[in-house]
């Protein structure tokens, strides 16, 4: 069962998803959930959205502010902010193979 307070936008079946929320209890914060996934893929999207990157240089602080702190510094609307992903079926063959496809070209 779901918690009552929580009022961001749930995810759907084999979904990870993020969206901005600011309610009573959780005044302007970030709502993550899943629904199939896991919650190591919760705490990566928490990790690369929101939290401060550091470097060799400073690994004692923080050197790089978060995304979302980047994409407020940059004059964005974060309360607009929203994220959703699908995992991907393997049974579907040509996205299998998008997928190859674009991890060969980030790599």
């Amino acid at each position: 069962m779901r918690r009552q307070y929580l009022r961001g936008k749930v995810a759907k079946k084999n979904q990870l998803r993020a969206s901005f929320i600011d309610t009573k209890e959780t005044p302007c914060d970030m709502f993550y959930s899943h629904d199939g996934g896991c919650n190591t893929d919760l705490r990566m999207l928490h990790y690369h959205l929101g939290s401060p990157k550091f470097t060799w240089e400073s690994a004692s602080k923080p050197s790089l502010p978060s995304f979302l702190y980047e994409l407020i510094d940059r004059g964005y609307d974060i309360t607009t902010f929203e994220m959703s992903i699908q995992k991907l079926d393997t049974a579907d063959l040509y996205k299998v193979n998008l997928n190859q496809r674009m991890k060969k070209i980030l790599s």
